[in-house]
């Protein structure tokens, strides 16, 4: 027998994966079969870089062999010199990245090929995943149990919610009509794999992940400020890129772009930069306008200018923005469901 660990959560919202179950179909089986059930994984895909498992009730199941690796056994981590909390804290984070990354492009498939925005994405953190436990007996699978990231339980109350039976949670989703088509998992997994060749990528994603969330409560500078990190990270990769392919050797052995030449490029300001990309046609005119303004959007938010209010249409423009360079350096195209969750404030 083999125990492998996964990194799980549930969503926000609850859906069936798959296939949808109604909430007579449910009434009628018994408990232990509905635990059976309920836990049943209805997708999984393996490749070189991970392994993504999909339960029933929604749970996310997901193993990035090359973080495994980087695992200290719980055994070894006392005689080991080179362990550190730090390790632990590395690989969490790693995960979390991975996590969001796919979160985010589980709803912009959801939205891109059936154009349901139910998910109301989320961010996470430490304190919404849980570590999955699967047992291996030759070729059969069986889920072991979960616990919880961090100190916080409520990840577990979730788990035991969507998966004990009794709790009539399941009930609920029914009535919901919530569920997610096998159609939108496999067009997730293709843009995941396709992601997870660029680590980069995963955390440009996973930012993007939290620049809506922010935009979803209403928090506009901190949506904005999380949008143009990625900006200026995919403007400078662009520039560099070019400044790359420029650099050519002449017959004395010299070089065009020496590094003196090179650190005088890289120093430019993020604004020189992005006109010389717009005037060379690196980047279209108009991505060239939205970027500069979102730019001094971010300086009046940094410097703290009294008179500058951050809008939602500041923060919609910064995402939307955000994807389109996303798409043009990437090659990954992004359907961000936009839709506010704020409730009024009533008297």
């Amino acid at each position: 027998m083999k125990i492998l660990g996964f990194v799980s959560f549930y969503t926000s919202i609850p859906f069936w994966a798959n296939n949808f179950i109604s909430s007579e179909e449910l009434e009628k089986i018994e408990e232990e079969e509905l635990k059976n059930k309920l836990e049943e994984i209805v997708f999984s895909k393996d490749n070189d870089d991970f392994s993504i498992k999909i339960a029933q009730d929604g749970m996310i199941i997901l193993r990035v062999y090359k973080l495994e690796n980087n695992i200290v056994p719980w055994n070894d981590r006392l005689n080991n010199p080179d362990y550190t909390i730090s390790n632990d804290i590395k690989n969490w984070n790693d995960y979390i990245e991975y996590l969001n990354a796919f979160y985010l492009i589980l709803d912009s498939s959801l939205f891109e090929l059936e154009k349901q925005t139910f998910l109301e994405i989320n961010q996470l953190t430490k304190k919404d995943v849980m570590r999955a436990y699967f047992a291996y007996f030759d070729s059969l699978e069986k889920f072991q149990g979960c616990q919880s990231a961090s100190h916080n339980q409520e990840p577990i109350e979730i788990y035991k919610k969507n998966r004990l039976p009794d709790s009539n949670y399941h009930l609920i989703k029914s009535k919901n009509n919530r569920f997610i088509t096998k159609k939108v998992l496999e067009h997730t997994f293709e843009n995941f794999e396709y992601a997870c060749k660029d680590y980069n990528l995963i955390k440009i994603l996973s930012t993007l992940l939290r620049s809506i969330s922010e935009y979803k409560e209403g928090n506009n500078q901190t949506s904005i400020l999380f949008s143009w990190f990625i900006i200026e990270s995919i403007i400078i990769q662009i520039w560099e890129r070019h400044i790359n392919s420029q650099n050519n050797s002449f017959n004395d052995g010299s070089k065009r772009i020496n590094k003196a030449r090179k650190k005088h490029l890289e120093n430019l300001s993020i604004s020189v930069i992005i006109n010389l990309l717009e005037l060379m046609n690196l980047i279209p005119y108009r991505l060239y306008v939205e970027i500069d303004k979102i730019r001094l959007c971010r300086n009046k938010i940094v410097h703290i200018d009294q008179d500058y209010i951050s809008t939602n249409n500041d923060a919609k423009e910064s995402i939307l923005c955000t994807k389109n360079l996303i798409k043009l350096n990437y090659n990954l195209d992004i359907f961000p469901n936009l839709g506010l969750i704020i409730s009024p404030i009533t008297i």
